[in-house]
């Protein structure tokens, strides 16, 4: 199975979940929920399914706005599917 592991800098308490782009050499995303239990790694988790269709799992970061995230698909794909936003 491929996968593609990249670094993403979390906004928690925004309006809505947006996946900004690309800033510093990390993915921005914005979330609406807190971090408290939890709440804000499971949305990023439950969207990215959505927007990539693709198995994600946090791997670093689980109590940071900054994390790493393990992506299903392969380099190419993931990063042809963040060309679209």
């Amino acid at each position: 199975m491929q996968y593609f592991v990249i670094k993403a800098k979390i906004i928690s308490n925004a309006p809505k979940f947006q996946i900004l782009g690309f800033e510093s050499g990390e993915l921005k995303i914005k979330a609406k929920s807190l971090p408290a239990k939890n709440k804000a790694n499971l949305e990023i988790i439950k969207e990215l399914k959505k927007f990539f269709g693709a198995e994600i799992k946090i791997v670093k970061g689980l109590k940071s706005a900054r994390k790493e995230i393990w992506i299903g698909l392969s380099e190419q794909h993931a990063k042809q599917k963040l060309s679209e936003l």
